[in-house]
Parts: structure tokens; sequence; C-alpha cells
């Protein structure tokens, strides 16, 4: 999801840099229906829904298009599900034994970083397990401690149908939070903001390709001692959200949620309260929804706050 976000915000923030809103439109038709081709009919009806005239896209606009598609080539970027398990189901995501094309832990380039040594000194443990005691003392720490105002926030980040905070729209993962929050506030909710398109979508497009790299590094993290993404649900315990705990080291959620804020502060500083009251937010989310302890929390921050620098 999070690269999915970085290409779309990219396509249209560049190309709506060198041509108009009709031609940034076009482009980023052209780039989901590359990514998601499963998706092309609703993103081609979303595209005529729109009062734009659309026309053929200029050469400045197409050698835009082409330079994000041939990245995306270069990732191996797929959203086309196999249906075909593989045997080493450690190297992919598996989703009702299907693979995830689009999720191979640990193996993309980052976007904006090119050398980071921050993930280097840390080392992380070694397998963990859903039943192990460490981990279901997550569980059972969130359920003596939580409340029920906390079950709004624990659903919001973890992306779940129907629950909003403010004006936001469903969300997916944090790479979706985030540009939910940044709609909020500096579209729905800020109307004295003079702000062009052209602002706006570049801040679409710095906030995504930073809280790609932060994933990125997150999980090149978390690959070594978790390779898949826990699906199931632990239903012996009062758990709200469907993941089960995380093993121990890092929250991925605090870990984007911190890059965010950081950029966010940089890009928009009059909203910095904003949002670092939103990676305060994210990481109680975590702690409530007994997915991580504070100590993966606060590791995340503070690796999420350099990838954010």
């Amino acid at each position: 999801a999070a690269r999915f976000y970085s290409y779309v915000a990219a396509v249209y923030s560049d190309v709506l840099e060198v041509s108009n809103e009709s031609e940034a439109s076009v482009a980023t038709t052209s780039i989901i229906n590359t990514l998601a081709p499963d998706q092309r009919d609703n993103t081609n009806k979303f595209l005529t829904s729109l009062s734009l005239p659309v026309k053929s896209l200029s050469g400045s606009s197409l050698k835009v298009l082409e330079a994000h598609k041939k990245r995306a080539l270069a990732d191996h970027y797929d959203l086309v599900w196999d249906k075909k398990t593989p045997e080493d189901k450690t190297k992919w995501f598996i989703r009702n034994d299907k693979i995830d094309k689009g999720a191979k832990a640990g193996s993309w380039n980052t976007w904006i970083l090119e050398d980071a040594d921050v993930f280097d000194k840390v080392t992380p443990p070694v397998l963990g397990s859903l039943f192990d005691k460490l981990e279901i003392e997550k569980v059972k720490y969130a359920v003596k401690r939580r409340i029920l105002e906390e079950e709004h926030n624990i659903y919001f980040w973890h992306g779940s149908t129907g629950f909003e905070k403010g004006a936001n729209l469903d969300n997916v993962t944090p790479a979706g939070v985030w540009q939910n929050i940044l709609y909020t506030e500096l579209v729905s909710e800020d109307r004295t903001r003079q702000m062009s398109d052209k602002e706006y979508a570049y801040s679409q497009k710095i906030l995504a390709e930073s809280i790609l790299d932060a994933f990125i590094r997150c999980w090149q993290v978390k690959y070594e001692y978790w390779t898949q993404r826990p699906s199931m649900r632990i239903t012996a315990l009062d758990i709200l959200v469907a993941d089960p705990p995380f093993p121990s080291f890092v929250s991925g959620h605090s870990t984007i949620s911190a890059t965010a804020a950081v950029v966010l502060s940089a890009l928009h500083p009059e909203k910095k309260e904003i949002w670092m009251n939103n990676l305060t937010d994210a990481r109680n989310s975590r702690l409530m929804a007994g997915i991580h302890f504070d100590a993966d929390n606060k590791l995340g921050e503070y690796l999420g706050r350099q990838i954010g620098e």
C-alpha cells in the first residue's frame, strides 16, 4: 500500500508540475491501471466521471509517466495475486493461500534515501511465535488497561472500514491514514489556507515517498524475525483488531508515523502540534490493541524520526 500511494502521488504531482490537472488525471489513471490491472474498469470509470477535458498526454507528461512505470518494473511491483502458493513461504506474504506479489518483504529499494545506516546498528531477535508467552502478555495488558474510548482510535489506525476520525474516509494502512490526515487538515478543515493544487499534490508526494522509505526500512528489520504479516485472530482473548501481536522489537506504525510527523512538520510547521498528536495516537493504538509493547513503539519512533529528518 505504501508503494502504491508513492507511485500514484508522485505521478500526479510530477505531471501537474509540467502540465495541467487533466493530464495529471490521465497519467494517474494509467499508472494505477499498470499497478492494479484488476481494477482497470473501476479506475477508468472514475476518470470519466471527472469533469475535465481528457486528451492525449503531451510529451513532457508522457516522459514523467514512463519514468515512473520504468521504476515500478525495476521494483517488481505487481498487485496481481498468484493463486499458486510458493514452496518457500518465508519469502512472500500469503493471503488466503495466494501470493501478494507486491509485498515481498525486505526486497524494495528506498525512494529517497540513498544510504542510511541507522538500521544496521540494531540486530533483531530470533523468530518469534504467535504462542510465545511474551506475545500473549501484550494482549493481556491491552485487555486489562484498554477503555472503551480507545476502540475508535485503535480501529482508525488499523484501517478498518466504518471507523472515521474527523472527516477522513476509510484508511488502508498507515500510508493511507496519513494521507487522509493531510487532506483533513489542509483541505477539508483549513478553509483559510490559500494553497494551490500543485502545493497540495507536492505535499502528498513527499509524504507518500517518505512513508515508503520508513516502511521499507522498518520491514527490512522485521523481515529478519517475522517474514509474514499475521492474518489470524486470537479468539481466546478479547483483542479488538484482526491482527495478533507482532514479535517484539520495533513497531511499524510508530516508525512510519514518526517519519510522517517529522516530514509534515517541515512542510507545514504551523500544524506541528497536530502532526505530533497523531504520532502519539498511532503509538497508543498499537499498545492498546495488544499488538506491541511501548518499548517497540519507542524504538520505532526513534528510527522513524531519523528517517524523517
